[in-house]
C-alpha cells in the first residue's frame, strides 16, 4: 500500500512516531511528509527555530495557549493554513492510507477530507498517553494509542472501541541487564534546550549519586562544547546521534522531559525516568501517567540518593505496563472499512479490502 504519514518537527516525538510506523510497515510504500517543510519550504527552518526559542523562553505564554483546563486556542491558529494545506495535498493524491502523528496534522487532514469528499482511510497515531481534543477528528477511521490507559480515555470521550488500537515499540522484547557498580545516568533533551547548562548541576548529580553520566546534547552544539570544555570526571557529552539504543541499554536512569515517545522508550527499555518539570499541558498529563504506573518521578533540586533496589522496582512497574508490536497495516485498514475507499494499488493484502473498490473522489 501507498502510505503517507503527515507529521512535523515541533519536538522529536512526532517525527519519531512516524519513523516507528515506517519501520513497522516496511513492506509497504511509506513516505513521511513534514507538513511545515512542505507548506513553507523556504521558511521551515526559521519556523522551527522560532518555535524552539518560544518553547524555551515563553513558558507562561505556552501554558496560556495550550494550558490545562483552558480553552485550547492553538487550533484556531491553523485556520489560515487550511487552504495552503489543501494545495499541498494535490501532491499526495493516490495514497491508499493517510496517517497523522501530530495533532495539527490530524486537524488539517480532517478539514481536507471533509472539504474534498476524500474517502481515503485516515489513521491517527496519538503520541501522548492522555489525548487532548486536537487528536480527536470526525473523519478519523482508526486511532493508534500507546496504552490501555489511553484507550480508556478515548472511550470516555465517546470514540468507538473498534476504532482504537493499541501499539507499542515495534521491536522485540528487551530485558534490561542487571549490573553492579556506579549508577549509569543518561541525561537527554539537550537539543530541545531543556537541560541545565551549569557545571554544578552535573557535579552534584555525579557526586550525590556516585554515578557515571552521559549527556545527549542532540544538535545543541553550544551545550556539547560547553560540557566538553569542563572536562568533568565521569560526565561525558554526546552530539547528535541517529540511534540511541546503546545509550538506553547502558543507562539505569534517564533524566528527560515526559514526552509520549520518551515514556514509550522507557517502557521498552525498562528505563525509569526522572522527568524535568513539564510546562506543556500534554506533558503534564504524561507525567501523571508515568507516576501513576510508578515508572518515574520528578527531578528535584536535591535528588535523594537512589539505590539499585529502588530502580529495580521502577523497572518492574514499567515492564508490567509495556506493550510491544504494531497492528498489521492491512488488518488495521480493513477493520475501518465502511464504504468505497482508495484501492490498494500495491502491496499485500488486497483480498482483505472488502466491497466495491474505486478511487476516492477529489474535488477540483
Amino acid at each position: 500500500m501507498k502510505v503517507k504519514i503527515f507529521t512535523c518537527r515541533f519536538g522529536a516525538g512526532h517525527m519519531k512516531g512516524a519513523l516507528y510506523l515506517k519501520e513497522s510497515w516496511k513492506n509497504h510504500d511509506v513516505e513521511i511528509v513534514d507538513i511545515i517543510q512542505e507548506m513553507f519550504p523556504e521558511k521551515a527552518d526559521f519556523i522551527y527555530k522560532t518555535y524552539g526559542a518560544w518553547a524555551k523562553q515563553a513558558r507562561y505564554l505556552n501554558r496560556m495557549v495550550t494550558g490545562e483546563g483552558a480553552h485550547n486556542l492553538a487550533y484556531h491558529f491553523l485556520d489560515p493554513l487550511r487552504d495552503r494545506f489543501c494545495q499541498m495535498m494535490d501532491r499526495y493524491r493516490g495514497a491508499d492510507v493517510y496517517v497523522a502523528t501530530y495533532s495539527a496534522a490530524a486537524h488539517l487532514l480532517n478539514y481536507y477530507k471533509k472539504t474534498y469528499f476524500d474517502q481515503t482511510p485516515f489513521i491517527t497515531m496519538i503520541t501522548d498517553f492522555t489525548p487532548h481534543e486536537g487528536w480527536i477528528q470526525e473523519s478519523t477511521d482508526a486511532y493508534l494509542v500507546v496504552s490501555d490507559y489511553t484507550k480508556s480515555s478515548m472511550l470516555s470521550l465517546g470514540i468507538e472501541d473498534k476504532k482504537v488500537h493499541l501499539y507499542g515499540w515495534p521491536k522485540q522484547y528487551v530485558q534490561h541487564p542487571s549490573r553492579r557498580g556506579p549508577l549509569h545516568i543518561l541525561v537527554a533533551g539537550g537539543g530541545l534546550g531543556l537541560l541545565p547548562e551549569n557545571k554544578k548541576f552535573y557535579q552534584d548529580l555525579r557526586d550525590r549519586q556516585g554515578a557515571k553520566i552521559r549527556v545527549l546534547c542532540g544538535k545543541n552544539k553550544k551545550l556539547y562544547q560547553k560540557i566538553k570544555s569542563w572536562q568533568l570526571r565521569d560526565v561525558s557529552p554526546y552530539p547528535f546521534l541517529s540511534s540511541l539504543d546503546k545509550h538506553y541499554q547502558w543507562a539505569d536512569l534517564c533524566i528527560t522531559k515526559p514526552g509520549g515517545m520518551s515514556i514509550l522508550e522507557a517502557l521498552y527499555w525498562e528505563l525509569p525516568i526522572c522527568y524535568i518539570k513539564p510546562y506543556l499541558s500534554q506533558e503534564v498529563r504524561n507525567a501523571r501517567y508515568l507516576e501513576s504506573i510508578q515508572g518515574g518521578f520528578p527531578l528535584e533540586r536535591k535528588m535523594p540518593v537512589l539505590t539499585r533496589r529502588q530502580l529495580v522496582d521502577y523497572r518492574i512497574h514499567l515492564r508490567d505496563n509495556r506493550i510491544t508490536g504494531m497492528p498489521d497495516l492491512v488488518d488495521l485498514v480493513a477493520s475501518t472499512y465502511h464504504g468505497p475507499r482508495t484501492p490498494f494499488m500495491e502491496g499485500p493484502g488486497r483480498e482483505k479490502y472488502l466491497g466495491k473498490i474505486h478511487p476516492a473522489y477529489h474535488a477540483g
